[in-house]
C-alpha cells in the first residue's frame, strides 16, 4: 500500500574541498570530498492496489551519499577558455522499510559519476562580440528506482503463472551529450545559432518503475534540434 503520510526530508552533510589559482590566475583548480547522511528522503513512485495505479511521494528512511569533484578553468589566451569538470558518487540505501530488501541498492537518480567539459571563444570585432561554446557532458550508468537487482511479485505477470518480475535491466547505460552555440552580440540585440545533442545521441533519458505492477514508463532522450535565437536588449 502506498504511504499515508510523507515525512520531512532531513540532512546532515561535510564537505572538505580547495580552490587554486596557477599562471598568473589564468588556470584555477578546484576540488571537494563530501559526505551526506539523509533521513527520510522523499522519492516520487508507483504503487499498485485496489486503488489503481498511483503515483506517489515515498520516503527512504536512510541514505548515504559520498564522493568527490574536480574542476579545472583554464583561459588558454584572452579570447579562449576551457572548463572541465568531473564527479564520483556513491550513494547507498541503508534503511528503506516500504521496501526493505531495497537495502544496499544504490540511492536512485545518482548517476556512478559524471564529466562535462567546454571550450568557449569569445573575440570583440569592432562594436561586434564574436563567440562560440562547444560543450560535453557525460552522465554514467543510473538507477532511477529503488528496485533494482531485485525480483518483486508483479500482478501484470500473475495471468501468466509466474508472478514475478525481475527488474535489472532498468538501468540507464551511461551517456554523452554535445551542445554547440556560435553568434555574434552588440549592446543592443544578439544572433545564436545553436545545436543540442549535437551527434543525435540516443539515449534513454528516464526511467519510471512500477515494480508491483509489472512495468515501467521510459522516457526516451530528446534527439538533435537545431536552430536561431534572437534577442533584442531593450
Amino acid at each position: 500500500a502506498p504511504p499515508e503520510l510523507i515525512r520531512e526530508e532531513t540532512s546532515s552533510a561535510f564537505e572538505l574541498g580547495f580552490r587554486s589559482s596557477m599562471l598568473d590566475g589564468r588556470l584555477e583548480l578546484t576540488g571537494a570530498a563530501f559526505y551526506t547522511e539523509v533521513d527520510d528522503m522523499q522519492f516520487f513512485e508507483f504503487f499498485v492496489g485496489n486503488f489503481g495505479l498511483l503515483r506517489t511521494a515515498s520516503n527512504i528512511d536512510e541514505v548515504t551519499i559520498q564522493g568527490f569533484e574536480l574542476g579545472a578553468a583554464w583561459a588558454l589566451t584572452d579570447n579562449l577558455r576551457l572548463d572541465l569538470g568531473y564527479s564520483s558518487i556513491d550513494g547507498e540505501i541503508d534503511e528503506n522499510s516500504l521496501r526493505p530488501y531495497t537495502v544496499g541498492n544504490d540511492v536512485p537518480n545518482n548517476p556512478e559519476f559524471t564529466f562535462n567539459a567546454a571550450i568557449q571563444y569569445v573575440k570583440p570585432v569592432g562594436s561586434i562580440e564574436l563567440f562560440g561554446r562547444l560543450d560535453y557532458s557525460y552522465q554514467g550508468d543510473t538507477w532511477y528506482h529503488t528496485v533494482q537487482d531485485d525480483v518483486v511479485k508483479a500482478v501484470v505477470f500473475e495471468a501468466f503463472g509466474d508472478p514475478y518480475a525481475n527488474y535489472d535491466r532498468t538501468q540507464v547505460e551511461g551517456y554523452g551529450l554535445a551542445n554547440l552555440r556560435a553568434g555574434f552580440r552588440t549592446e543592443r540585440y544578439s544572433v545564436t545559432a545553436f545545436a543540442k545533442n549535437l551527434t543525435d545521441e540516443e539515449y534513454i533519458a528516464e526511467v519510471i518503475l512500477a515494480a508491483e505492477f509489472g512495468g515501467a514508463f521510459v522516457t526516451p532522450g530528446t534527439q538533435r534540434r537545431v536552430g536561431v535565437e534572437f534577442q533584442w536588449y531593450f
